[in-house]
């Protein structure tokens, strides 16, 4: 019954990217975690969202960011254009994991679940 003794133990509730990404940090800490999430379907919900600088910087440090990169869409230079379509100029990005990676990945919410969820 004292089977946890010693143990750090959590209970994430949502298994969306941050508890996903909270209970493999802590996993890979020796924690032992539970993730509990009311839908059947998982969390995620909606269809894509843009990792940031420092969004992709927490992953790489998890070893998560190179299967975003190969996923997502990424991007170092934000075009803005007017309203023919002529380039108003250009935003360069800092790359916060490294000047041969992007800034920013888009990608798809299920794709980034998938990549965060238990195996």
């Amino acid at each position: 019954m004292d089977s946890n003794r010693g143990a750090r133990t959590a209970l994430i509730v949502g298994a969306g990217v941050a508890g996903l990404t909270a209970g493999i940090a802590l996993a890979r800490r020796g924690w032992q975690v539970d993730i509990a999430e009311v839908s059947p379907s998982g969390a995620a919900s909606g269809w894509g969202l843009c990792l940031t600088g420092p969004s992709l910087r927490a992953l790489d440090e998890l070893g998560l960011a190179d299967a975003c990169l190969v996923e997502g869409y990424g991007m170092s230079v934000i075009t803005h254009v007017d309203g023919q379509g002529e380039s108003a100029g250009q935003v360069r990005l800092p790359r916060l994991i490294g000047a041969e990676r992007p800034a920013l990945v888009g990608i798809a919410r299920p794709v980034l679940h998938r990549i965060l969820s238990p195996r």
